[in-house]
């Protein structure tokens, strides 16, 4: 065989391992939706195009297949009719639950991974071991934060707090630890933010960390107990208490912030983005070179939403996620993987935030 053969081979087959070695990935979601929707789904897959960029830039070959899979079951089965899709190793959607069956039981009957971004549940899930939940019930979200209140605060005064808004969500996690705390036969206490500063003294503890866990995650209500809790702080100095909160409260704006320090706070969620940090700063200047537009401001960022996913649908080595944490769990071998992943934003006295896993 000549050299100029032998050359020509060898760069055909280096190809064709390229080729064989690339991993597919498909996009189906409802581009083709209207208003907020459609602002949705194109603001992720912009997200998951800057991570295809990061992940390339590690020598990571990639086939993305993006498709409108409309807004119906029977969309949905059209778009799975193609070819290629049977092809995929993994496929990213869907955006309207009702969809999900759908969509599950093609990706189990080819064995092809399914990443579920959106909070898209399947009816039934059973079955369907190659399907990735993203957003997982809010039970196994309520588990893993009771678990954490428990591994870092050992000896606290877990305190119930009533409210006038108590709403089920709230109400939901404090139920959650309270059964816990009876589990061990440890001591907690309730106080009704009403009964005023002389039973809140006599409610908290003097020797040990008081945690107070409010019965919802309403702003508006977040601002009378700061206020009560503060002006208690101010006063008695010596009590030491800290504020569990809500997912919601890291988008409430300065004032809240503030508020949040000032009580050393902890908010749990399973998402956080200081726009403030050196890589936000940086994915926003790429995404502002690479769409000639800002962001769309929401909490959490939809791009970096779809930036995150998109790396691990990926499966990125070297690259990290921006906002979002990974740790998919099976009940049982035939379950999906539901992400378990938690966390605490500790709002310090200091103006420092950290976070708590």
């Amino acid at each position: 065989m000549s050299f100029k053969r032998f050359f020509g081979f060898l760069v055909m087959s280096l190809l064709l391992v390229q080729m064989v070695s690339a991993r597919r990935i498909g996009v189906l979601l409802p581009f083709g939706a209207q208003g907020k929707m459609r602002q949705t789904m194109v603001e992720f897959y912009r997200g998951f195009l800057m991570a295809a960029d990061s992940v390339r830039a590690e020598g990571v070959s990639l086939e993305i297949y993006a498709l409108d899979s409309g807004t119906t079951p029977a969309e949905m089965s059209e778009v799975l009719r193609r070819g290629e899709m049977a092809r995929m190793d993994c496929i990213v959607g869907p955006g309207i639950p009702s969809q999900a069956a759908v969509l599950a039981k093609f990706c189990s009957q080819w064995g092809i991974q399914l990443l579920m971004p959106f909070n898209t549940p399947v009816a039934g899930d059973r079955n369907l071991p190659s399907v990735f939940e993203n957003v997982a019930p809010q039970e196994v979200t309520y588990a893993g934060v009771v678990q954490l209140l428990l591994e870092n605060f050992p000896d606290a005064n877990f305190v119930f707090l009533t409210t006038k808004q108590q709403e089920a969500r709230g109400v939901a996690l404090q139920q959650n630890l309270k059964e816990r705390l009876d589990d061990y036969g440890l001591y907690y206490s309730t106080l009704d933010v009403r009964d005023g500063y002389d039973e809140a003294l006599e409610t908290l503890d003097k020797t040990h960390k008081n945690v107070i866990l409010m019965d919802t995650p309403g702003g508006a209500t977040l601002s009378s107990v700061s206020s009560f809790l503060l002006t208690l702080k101010s006063e008695h100095p010596s009590y030491d208490i800290s504020l569990v909160g809500f997912p919601e409260w890291l988008s409430l704006g300065a004032q809240y912030t503030a508020q949040l320090h000032a009580l050393d706070t902890y908010v749990f969620s399973t998402f956080y983005n200081n726009p403030l940090s050196g890589h936000s700063l940086r994915f926003n200047q790429s995404y502002r070179s690479n769409f000639k537009q800002v962001p769309l401001s929401s909490n959490p960022s939809i791009a970096m939403t779809g930036f995150d996913l998109g790396l691990f649908a990926m499966q990125s080595v070297s690259v990290k996620p921006l906002q979002h944490g990974f740790a998919f769990r099976q009940e049982s071998a035939d379950s999906p993987f539901v992400n378990h992943f938690v966390q605490l934003v500790h709002f310090q006295p200091n103006k420092i935030v950290s976070l708590v896993r």
